[in-house]
């Protein structure tokens, strides 16, 4: 489907942005050729990721490279990589209308892992790779008198992961989930039996949140549908994980704040 530009906005579209935009070119525009070395190889790694190039190059004559991808279904980022001839090399962020409600320091941070992501699947391509290639987890039933769970507890702390409003929201979950945005955003995944909801983390790697009675007596956990082997891919992919958690429970508690008498 065309990418309709016009209704994309940039980063100078959010309030006291200036500087944030400016700290993000001192630490990305050095890397300017690294990002095209991403475009190139055309790796898959973030949710949705497509080459829109053409499109914004008939808008900005500038533009040598442009990404989009999804932060959720219908709420799309785009990466434009402009080199002009008397200006040089410059790096812009557009963002669909749906992506401009979301906080602006949240938002922020989330753009900033991704390109964090990017750089290190351009530095360590092998570990894309390796998590592309790795196989599902498959996790075992076993009983632990009547309790039949997995036989393992993946769980992380719960303080640094799950947001404390996502633990207070789950609970109404069932009554949205087949709610727009949810009904896109949430996916099914049959690693846990009962997951309170499950989504696409990046491209190959799924994210649940499953309360399990025979792990950290029934805690909210997260699980992911692959192990990592690389340290620092498995840090950013939790980091994700964390910011995308943050995310949902705002769409959360504003629909049910729209649906509250």
């Amino acid at each position: 489907m065309p990418v309709d530009i016009t209704t994309y906005s940039s980063f100078s579209s959010f309030d006291k942005s200036r500087h944030a935009e400016r700290r993000m070119l001192g630490r990305y525009l050095d890397h300017f050729d690294e990002f095209i070395g991403f475009f190139i190889a055309s790796l898959p790694l973030l949710t949705n990721q497509r080459d829109v190039t053409e499109a914004w190059h008939a808008r900005f004559d500038s533009v040598v490279a442009a990404m989009q991808w999804d932060v959720f279904p219908g709420m799309s980022i785009v990466l434009a990589l402009l080199d002009d001839s008397e200006f040089g090399k410059d790096i812009k962020w557009f963002f669909s209308p749906q992506v401009n409600a979301l906080d602006f320091k949240l938002l922020l941070v989330y753009v900033e892992n991704c390109m964090e992501l990017m750089l290190l699947a351009v530095q360590d391509p092998s570990s894309i790779q390796e998590m592309h290639d790795t196989p599902e987890i498959e996790a075992p039933v076993q009983e632990r008198g009547a309790i039949r769970s997995p036989s393992y507890c993946f769980n992380f702390d719960i303080g640094d992961i799950v947001p404390k409003t996502m633990t207070e929201l789950v609970a109404f979950i069932d009554n949205v989930k087949h709610d727009p945005p949810f009904d896109a955003i949430f996916i099914e995944d049959a690693i846990f039996r009962k997951p309170a909801i499950c989504w696409k983390i990046i491209d190959g790697i799924n994210g649940c949140l499953a309360h399990d009675v025979a792990c950290m007596g029934g805690a909210l956990q997260l699980h992911m549908n692959k192990p990592f082997s690389s340290a620092a891919l498995s840090t950013r992919i939790l980091a994700m994980a964390k910011i995308q958690l943050e995310i949902l429970a705002t769409l959360l508690s504003r629909h049910l704040d729209r649906d509250s008498p």
